[in-house]
């Protein structure tokens, strides 16, 4: 009982932080059309910010996963501001499977933001299906399967 609680305290933490970081950050519409420079494919570490249209290939854990671009180049990202449990923690299995879940047989909008030690794009990643784009990570987060990682944003 004690750890549901602090469980669904913390959810509602993540969610907290989530809404201020939003209320002040503005997202471009996913579904706006894109300019040539922003196409698919493999984008250059030099550049700050890339929007490209993707599809998951593999989900290595709940907050990051291999995608490929509409060209075929393979991209390794990780959601931006969200830390999800390591293989070897509580509930991982469920959050690997939870992100699979979000993004299997759906295209994807990934706003990268930069790359971290690792070459991993850290982006913002959106499922876009028959209704609204869904912002996966805020997903992981509402579902209490990840939490808000600031390094990470």
């Amino acid at each position: 009982m004690r750890a549901d609680a602090r469980r669904r305290r913390r959810s509602c933490f993540a969610l907290l932080l989530l809404a201020m970081l939003s209320a002040c950050h503005q997202v471009d519409s996913p579904t706006a059309p894109r300019s040539p420079e922003r196409s698919g494919g493999r984008v250059e570490r030099g550049e700050r910010r890339a929007v490209l249209e993707a599809r998951s290939v593999r989900v290595q854990d709940g907050d990051s996963f291999i995608a490929r671009t509409e060209n075929g180049d393979s991209l390794t990202i990780r959601l931006s501001g969200v830390d999800a449990p390591e293989r070897n923690q509580p509930f991982a299995d469920h959050s690997r499977e939870s992100l699979r879940f979000l993004l299997e047989h759906r295209r994807l909008q990934i706003r990268i933001a930069k790359y971290d030690a690792y070459d991993r794009a850290v982006a913002q990643v959106f499922s876009l299906g028959d209704g609204a784009p869904v912002d996966v990570g805020l997903v992981q987060l509402e579902n209490g399967l990840a939490w808000f990682f600031r390094r990470y944003r």
